[in-house]
């Protein structure tokens, strides 16, 4: 998939910490939680960050299709898996 937008993956380290970036990775892939989800799994959502604080990904809670959101606006229903704000 990466190849057919042309995307070039970076080196990235593993414990990023995207609340403090400006601009996270591109092609980078953010797991978050939902704020309000009881699953027990560390993550419950997965998004592929794209340039200009955007990201891609799928979730019922934005329609049930593949959408292309703002980081700060998908970031008010969830939170980054593992960074306790």
């Amino acid at each position: 998939m990466y190849r057919a937008v042309e995307l070039t993956l970076p080196p990235v380290a593993a414990n990023v910490r995207f609340m403090e970036l400006a601009d996270p990775p591109i092609g980078h892939i953010l797991y978050l939680r939902h704020k309000e989800s009881s699953v027990r799994r560390s993550y419950t959502h997965a998004a592929i960050i794209l340039p200009g604080r955007r990201c891609i990904h799928c979730s019922y809670y934005f329609g049930g299709k593949v959408v292309v959101s703002e980081l700060d606006e998908l970031l008010k229903t969830y939170d980054v898996a593992g960074i306790e704000r």
